[in-house]
């Protein structure tokens, strides 16, 4: 399995979407646990993506001396504003740029970061990581998160499946529009879905490890049996994250991608992009 190439890049985050993030308790949560476990008194922090700067305020609250707000959008200004409200504009340095550009007066000691997505492999999220590990972390420093674990499962989708294909079958009266239903269905779409949607036990295909650098694609051949009857749509992709020590989360059925364009790599024979494939 190789990742999909439909994913938002990550510097596409509008406010409302930090909002969202800020939100999601069992994500947020998490990072605000290991952010405060992580970060001692006297520390340099940097936060890659940093948006509106949250982490970089939870780093200062942690008794961080120096922290460094990397962010190429202008919601950095938002950044500066919070940092302005919360007193912390002294702790706090802002840079404006594309983190694999920005040169720090000094190495970090916990470099914290969410610039994954979806899924962390899109866009530049691996390459950035990368290149604060080897350029921007104190000999010894701390990489929030740790890991991400990548995860797959068959999923039945039918509501959302007929939403996505019901405009190109019969909503103009005398036109064919069916050619286009096979690249609608081969790609891959970011949604929610429950975990009694799944028609497999999830698999791993992935393994994420910041710490020593993680690859930027990742193949893997994945054997799914059903455990239920029901109609396959696609394939649901997510991870579970390990942030610091034992801290970490899993979007669970938060977050999580449901890819058609991956259905052929995985043996439900010839599972075509115009016809489902049944269990049961």
């Amino acid at each position: 399995m190789t990742p999909p190439l439909a994913f938002p890049p990550a510097e596409m985050y509008s406010l409302r979407d930090f909002g969202a993030m800020i939100a999601d308790a069992g994500r947020f949560g998490a990072y605000a646990k290991a952010i405060a476990a992580a970060v001692r008194p006297g520390d340099t922090v940097a936060e890659i993506g940093c948006g509106p700067g949250v982490f970089s305020l939870l780093a200062c609250r942690a008794g961080a001396r120096r922290v460094f707000a990397i962010e190429s959008d202008d919601s950095i200004q938002f950044a500066r504003q919070l940092a302005a409200a919360n007193g912390f504009t002294d702790r706090i340095e802002f840079f404006q740029s594309d983190s694999r550009k920005a040169e720090l007066p000094e190495r970090a000691n916990v470099i914290v970061s969410d610039i994954r997505g979806v899924l962390p492999l899109h866009d530049h999220a691996i390459p950035s990581l990368e290149d604060a590990r080897q350029r921007l972390l104190a000999p010894g420093g701390i990489m929030i998160p740790l890991r991400d674990t990548l995860k797959a499962a068959v999923i039945n989708a039918d509501e959302y499946y007929s939403r996505l294909i019901s405009p190109w079958q019969k909503s103009v009266p005398g036109v064919d529009l069916s050619p286009s239903l096979l690249p609608i269905l081969n790609q891959s779409y970011g949604s929610s879905f429950k975990k009694d949607q799944l028609l497999t036990q999830p698999q791993d295909w992935g393994l994420l490890d910041y710490t020593v650098g993680a690859p930027t694609r990742v193949n893997a051949e994945l054997d799914f049996h059903a455990t239920r009857n029901g109609t396959a749509h696609g394939v649901c992709l997510w991870f579970e994250t390990r942030l610091f020590e034992e801290i970490g989360y899993s979007p669970g059925q938060a977050r999580q991608q449901l890819s058609m364009a991956n259905c052929f790599s995985l043996g439900l024979n010839r599972w075509r992009s115009r016809r489902d494939r049944k269990f049961g």
